[in-house]
């Protein structure tokens, strides 16, 4: 457990040995990004580490994604946010989910190949996080 800043005193880490420290993600509320569950760490004898999880605030949201005449986009669909590495896969009827959704307007761009390349983008405005909710954001149609 940690303080209400965030930090723990870990003991019985054995000195000059990997050492493997971890958080349990159902432990943290929905609007949190990990970019690991565990830390690897070889600390001397007797002393003490500090170790810093790269744990995150973010805006997360699910959604329904259809195409310019109201299909679903098909399952593996990528959508990337503008702005980001990570790509999301679409599943079963255009459902996804997105995080690291910024503050106002967000730009999403879709690619898919279906007997051929395909692409197209949505823009939608992130509503404000509270905490352990994961809004939905209905119906987004992608042109």
């Amino acid at each position: 457990r940690t303080d209400a800043s965030g930090r723990a005193f870990v003991s019985g880490l054995r000195g000059y040995q990997p050492n493997r420290v971890g958080i349990d993600a159902s432990d943290l509320p929905m609007d949190v990004e990990l970019q690991a569950l565990e830390v690897r760490l070889t600390p001397a004898a007797r002393s003490a580490a500090r170790i810093d999880f790269p744990v995150q605030r973010g805006r997360a949201a699910t959604l329904r994604v259809v195409d310019a005449i109201g299909l679903p986009l098909p399952p593996g669909a990528l959508l990337q946010p503008a702005g980001q590495p990570r790509r999301f896969p679409v599943g079963l009827n255009g459902r996804t989910y997105l995080a690291g959704l910024g503050e106002g307007r967000n730009t999403v761009q879709a690619r898919w190949t279906d007997e051929g390349e395909h692409q197209c983008q949505f823009d939608f405005t992130a509503p404000p996080s509270r905490g352990d909710d994961l809004p939905d954001l209905g119906l987004l149609t992608c042109r």
